[in-house]
């Protein structure tokens, strides 16, 4: 599958590369030009995203603000979820966060995130979490036509 990914932390950003890749994926890192805050910032984002169209795409939660107030944060996830859901419908959106920020998690899935993903990445639950969604790619039927998901190359 082609995954969108946009995280502004090196580290992670590498480690999210080289187990997805291991796992068959192809992995874009969007340009971190396009990941700053701001509408400015978003707008690129989901342009970047809608472009690309790919099946699924991976936020950064706490992207260009690590260190922000919870409330600020939970409130900008929601609003790249949503933002990045309407460029790109047909894909899978999911928010990578500490385990520890609920609020944030929480309103990134009340935006439509289909999944969330803990922070560090374990290479099992990202397996399992790639080949979920893969596999529910799969099966729901296409946004935009009448063709199945599955009858796509």
């Amino acid at each position: 599958m082609r995954i969108a990914l946009v995280d502004d932390a090196a580290v992670s950003r590498a480690l999210f590369v080289r187990i997805a890749v291991e796992l068959g994926h192809v992995v874009v890192v969007l340009p971190e030009a396009t990941q700053h805050d701001g509408v400015f910032g978003l707008a690129a984002l989901a342009e970047e995203v809608r472009v690309l169209a790919p099946e699924i795409v991976i936020l950064d939660g706490r992207l260009g603000d690590p260190l922000g107030r919870d409330g600020e944060a939970a409130a900008r996830c929601a609003s790249a979820v949503a933002r990045l859901h309407a460029a790109a419908p047909a894909a899978a959106i999911g928010v990578v966060a500490a385990l520890a920020e609920t609020a944030l998690l929480r309103a990134a899935v009340a935006a439509g995130a289909s999944f969330v993903l803990p922070r560090p990445y374990l290479r099992s639950q990202l397996r399992a979490t790639l080949a979920m969604t893969a596999n529910e790619r799969r099966l729901a039927p296409a946004e935009t036509s009448g063709e199945h998901a599955s009858d796509r190359p």
